[in-house]
């Protein structure tokens, strides 16, 4: 298992729907090589507010389901070895409000990869499956120019952090 830190910030497009860009950081210690493989993760994805298409957009509303389909670029190390690889993931955000500007996430995923980001299987592997969950917490800020200043339900900035567990699987797809 392996334990990412992310930043992530997004932007409401409307009631429905939501674009969201992060950065995530890894590292893991390698019991066969005595080192780490570190992970720097940039992910974009487009986020679609179920709640709100099924019930209607309530700006007041306690809890909302998401779901979450994106892409992303992962660049691994390991003793030297550096690895690039896309990915595309899909996911359901589960996301709770405990305050007009604060809320909780809990996110289940899954990642498809083109390309070999688990350094530490000497496999000819060339595609990568992960699938883990990420949990944070997120602060809405004022779309604005004073944007430390709290605003209303409805407002189009969110700046989050997470943390989750993933496991990845390298034979899960096959060979490349």
């Amino acid at each position: 298992a392996i334990i990412p830190i992310g930043v992530y910030m997004k932007y409401n497009l409307s009631p429905l729907s939501a674009f969201r860009m992060g950065y995530a950081y890894t590292t893991y210690d390698v019991d066969d090589f005595g080192e780490k493989i570190i992970y720097h993760v940039i992910d974009v994805d487009f986020m679609y507010n179920l709640s709100s298409y099924l019930y209607g957009h309530n700006a007041k509303r306690m809890m909302n389901v998401s779901a979450v389909i994106g892409g992303g670029y992962i660049r691994a190390s390991l003793s030297g070895e550096k690895m690039d690889v896309w990915k595309g993931q899909l996911g359901l955000n589960f996301d709770f409000k405990p305050s007009p500007s604060t809320h909780l996430f809990v996110e289940p995923y899954v990642e498809a990869m083109k390309g070999r980001a688990n350094l530490a299987v000497s496999s000819k592997t060339y595609r990568d499956v992960v699938y883990g969950v990420k949990a944070g917490f997120g602060v809405q800020f004022n779309s604005r120019n004073d944007s430390l200043k709290n605003i209303n339900y409805d407002g189009k900035i969110f700046i989050e952090g997470g943390q989750g567990i993933t496991l990845l699987s390298s034979d899960d797809i096959g060979r490349g």
